[in-house]
């Protein structure tokens, strides 16, 4: 029996069918390590339940208040009639409200299939900060893609280097483009923010890449994709340079979409700031 993992959120928002929440709950009752995972979810749920009377401090609603367009710049019809109707305070709750809806209820789903057809037809843009990004992947690289939640690779095989970077916009949010190569193989990694939906992974042949769980795309080459983390990864390569994407992929961070308390309030912040400030 595994243990719950990433599953432990939808568990405690009752999403799963009841025979595997049962099993889980089963589970839970005889595994210390699982039975202290739901209890800080359920006190998380619990906690939030009770954040309702926070009253924001006056720095807190001057910045909300900021947010406000200015005359010369007005805000869409929704969000001025939403500044008008609620005010300073409702504001401040509004924003909550949209942290935990956001968060937890419209998590972005990314399909491999149609990570590849954004890329296959468009051409990206090269992000300013990586203007120079040529040469081995050196630290630069690596803190960009990290801080901008991006799945970077620790490492990557011997004599390869990084040879172009690009960011395609999407109406699905913003898909990566990472091309590496060197004198015997070439690689391309594409991601997207987002977990890989159920519905997707079923639909292609499943194997172990390592220590990796990876999906094989029918595309008659080694193309692969997983989930890192927060990212939906999808590795090309030739069959000849299957080694190398082999390397690549394993140097990837490891774990699933994190629909943790946190991880979803935090995304749902990064959500609602954006709205905000249009």
């Amino acid at each position: 029996m595994n243990h719950l993992g990433s599953r432990v959120a939808p568990l405690v928002d009752g999403q799963l069918p009841a025979a595997e929440a049962e099993e889980l709950l089963a589970h839970a009752a005889v595994c210390a390590r699982c039975h202290w995972l739901l209890g800080q979810e359920r006190s998380s749920r619990t906690m939030l339940s009770q954040a309702w009377d926070v009253e924001p401090g006056p720095e807190l609603t001057a910045r909300l208040l900021a947010l406000s367009p200015g005359p010369e710049e007005p805000a869409p019809r929704g969000r001025r009639l939403l500044l008008a109707v609620v005010g300073a305070g409702g504001l401040a709750a509004a924003c909550a409200v949209g942290l935990v809806v956001v968060g937890s209820m419209s998590e972005p789903q990314a399909d491999p299939h149609a990570i590849l057809d954004v890329v296959s037809g468009s051409v990206g843009e090269r992000p300013t900060e990586l203007s120079d990004a040529g040469g081995e992947v050196s630290g630069d690289v690596v803190a960009w893609m990290a801080e901008h939640g991006w799945s970077a690779p620790e490492s990557l095989p011997s004599g390869m280097r990084v040879v172009d970077v690009a960011v395609h916009e999407t109406a699905g949010g913003e898909v990566l483009e990472v091309e590496i190569a060197g004198a015997m193989a070439h690689v391309r990694i594409l991601q997207q923010r987002g977990v890989l939906p159920g519905e997707a992974a079923e639909q292609l042949q499943t194997g172990l890449v390592g220590q990796r769980d990876a999906f094989f795309l029918p595309s008659g080459v080694h193309d692969l994709a997983l989930q890192s983390e927060d990212c939906v990864v999808v590795v090309l390569a030739a069959p000849d340079d299957a080694p190398a994407s082999d390397a690549i992929l394993a140097a990837l961070p490891d774990g699933d979409y994190d629909t943790s308390v946190g991880a979803r309030f935090s995304r749902g912040w990064d959500t609602v700031t954006e709205w905000a400030l249009g």
